[in-house]
């Protein structure tokens, strides 16, 4: 019984060393995923199936004039203007269809009511 005792004393010892070294690589992702989304010199933004915003890189905040916490749960098409609605509607239309990623130009509206011209690209791993 000792020794069968000992044995998974052993067993859990390396499962514990193994949840460790698990545990550094996550943080380690973890880390180059905030440098590669949130460091970007350009703009992202992650979507719901609903086009509502999920998170957004500083850049993204920048571009709209708004305080990056103050975007999450916001309907992405709110910064939109009104002429260029359509042509995010079909940027989804197509890619829930297609499922290829699309790209799109939109005029955008900051939150300031300034304008300005983007570049919209989206597929189903990242948000539309």
């Amino acid at each position: 019984m000792l020794h069968d005792l000992r044995v998974h004393q052993i067993e859990l010892e390396m499962q514990n060393e193994e949840l460790h070294r698990t545990q550094v690589e996550l943080e380690a992702s973890r880390a180059r995923y905030f440098d590669l989304y949130d460091l970007a010199p350009v703009g992202y933004v992650t979507l719901s199936e609903k086009g509502l915003i999920l998170e957004a890189n500083l850049i993204a905040a920048t571009l709209l004039g708004v305080a990056r916490g103050a975007l999450v749960k916001q309907p992405f098409r709110r910064f939109i203007l009104p002429e260029d609605q359509d042509i995010y509607y079909r940027h989804g239309k197509q890619l829930s269809e297609r499922g290829v990623p699309q790209v799109c130009e939109l005029k955008m509206l900051r939150a300031d009511a300034v304008p300005f011209w983007a570049r919209f690209g989206g597929d189903h791993g990242t948000g539309r």
